[in-house]
């Protein structure tokens, strides 16, 4: 009887926790892009905004990259950056934290779109840099919710920077992130979602 006396009140702490780590994390995210001028146009051939991501870009398929395009770039972008996050950990209606999918940065300002199915091979002689996932490789991660966690929402956000290229100290999405601050112009995004 005594570990389970022990065992709740460390069980009610720690969903107090979880709690203002999450409504943290949501006000600061918040914050963040209502600071910044959502005026980049993202979208793909391949599913809309805000819809169902098809199975080929899961890993319930073939899992490679969807194609992607974007216009209306502010006057002086040099490069891009795009990260593309699930923001539904662990479910829609708990997001705790995101899990990072793909990370490009130094996009080449003349670039507007990305093929499906691209590589890092093709991406490295577009001169673009792939940074590191959430799984420590640099290929695009394909959606692949946890089963019985519900509908995830997935987020391209594609970035214009008044700078030719970024240096990150590390390159994750925070290190990449860090880099671009004070030299984001712009951004949009184009949301789809997966169930498992």
């Amino acid at each position: 009887m005594k570990p389970l006396l022990i065992s709740f009140p460390l069980l009610l702490i720690t969903i107090g926790i979880a709690v203002v780590l999450w409504r943290t994390y949501q006000q600061a995210e918040a914050k963040y892009y209502a600071g910044l001028e959502r005026s980049v146009k993202v979208v793909s051939a391949a599913f809309e905004d805000n819809k169902d991501i098809p199975v080929e870009f899961t890993c319930a398929g073939e899992a490679i990259s969807p194609p992607l395009r974007w216009s209306s770039p502010p006057a002086n972008t040099n490069s891009w950056v795009l990260l593309v996050t699930d923001d539904d950990l662990p479910t829609a209606r708990f997001r705790l934290f995101q899990i990072v999918h793909w990370v490009l940065y130094n996009i080449p300002g003349d670039v507007s779109e990305l093929s499906s199915h691209i590589t890092d091979e093709d991406l490295s002689q577009l001169g673009i840099k792939a940074g590191t996932n959430w799984s420590r490789g640099t290929r695009y991660y394909p959606p692949c919710p946890v089963s019985g966690t519900g509908r995830h929402r997935y987020v391209f956000r594609l970035y214009a920077l008044d700078v030719g290229a970024i240096e990150p100290e590390v390159s994750n999405r925070g290190g990449v992130m860090k880099a671009m601050e004070g030299h984001i112009l712009a951004y949009g995004e184009l949301s789809g979602f997966c169930e498992k």
